[in-house]
């Protein structure tokens, strides 16, 4: 379990595909709208980032492309939405999971097409252990951010979690798909032993 968390922490605020119907962003036709928290100039930058990204030569090159698609992600163009952000994200890095939740309830309700904070929710609903809650949050980010690997990264450790190791191994393998170095592809060796034990990761 802390392993599985601190992943999970790392994944989302840190500044070999397998193909399956089993989630409709799997879908070319599913993101049928941007991340609307972002500009044009901030769009552009990420594809080029995530060109950069997929052809990685390291992990310290891959991180540092990293780095800059998180720093673009947690930094919505509306002055306002930031601020929001930045408080409801301070409440996540202290702990204090169920404010945080609140914050990010009041933020979506405003600001439904900004993808991070979809994120950054199912992130507080991962740390109270409301993983179907989470698991609907991710759905949603990825359905405004198809590349969003520390989403995709995030329910590959809720699967693993409940046990489910060949969703989890799936979310995983997608995530790689964008981010070849991402840390949670180390849990795919993990997975064997847990298939063995025939239980959930814990």
């Amino acid at each position: 379990m802390k392993q599985l968390t601190t992943i999970m922490m790392a994944l989302v605020l840190s500044v070999s595909f397998i193909h399956s119907a089993a989630y409709a962003e799997d879908n070319e036709a599913f993101a049928v709208k941007p991340n609307r928290g972002l500009n044009a100039v901030q769009h552009r930058q990420l594809d080029t980032l995530f060109d950069s990204l997929r052809h990685a030569k390291s992990e310290v090159e891959a991180l540092s492309h990293e780095r800059e698609i998180w720093r673009i992600w947690i930094a919505p163009e509306d002055k306002t939405l930031r601020k929001l952000m930045d408080a409801a994200i301070d409440k996540v890095r202290n702990a204090e999971y169920e404010v945080s939740v609140e914050m990010f309830d009041d933020i979506i309700e405003r600001y439904p097409k900004y993808a991070e904070v979809w994120n950054q929710r199912a992130l507080a609903h991962f740390q109270l252990r409301n993983f179907e809650a989470s698991l609907k949050d991710i759905a949603t980010t990825l359905k405004l951010e198809p590349r969003h690997f520390g989403a995709l990264s995030g329910r590959g450790v809720i699967h693993l979690e409940q046990g489910e190791t060949k969703l989890a191994k799936q979310a995983i393998l997608r995530a790689m798909r964008y981010h070849p170095y991402i840390s949670s592809r180390r849990l795919l060796q993990d997975i064997p032993l847990i298939e063995a034990n025939d239980g959930p990761f814990i």
